[in-house]
């Protein structure tokens, strides 16, 4: 089973936690009584499984981030070295 996040109302700093909130697959509560209502929510198996649902396409669509980026700051630093050769 796919874990079902709920954030604090803080979470809109951090991109991954801010495209899930949005796509309905984790959720946010401002205080203690929207905690114990979305918590109550994911009981109900149609609403957890759509959750579920939109975690799992997240999840895909979103692997290998890390390998992407890499693979992108890499070559930012080889454009940088190169540029700074053909300056000397």
């Amino acid at each position: 089973f796919p874990s079902h996040d709920i954030f604090g109302p803080k979470y809109r700093q951090f991109e991954e936690s801010y495209q899930m909130v949005e796509a309905e697959g984790a959720f946010s509560a401002r205080n203690p009584d929207e905690f114990i209502l979305k918590f109550n929510m994911l009981s109900n198996i149609d609403f957890y499984n759509k959750a579920s649902k939109t975690i799992k396409k997240y999840m895909a669509d979103n692997r290998g981030a890390t390998n992407k980026i890499f693979e992108y700051c890499k070559t930012i630093l080889h454009q940088e070295e190169q540029n700074e050769s053909a300056q000397t």
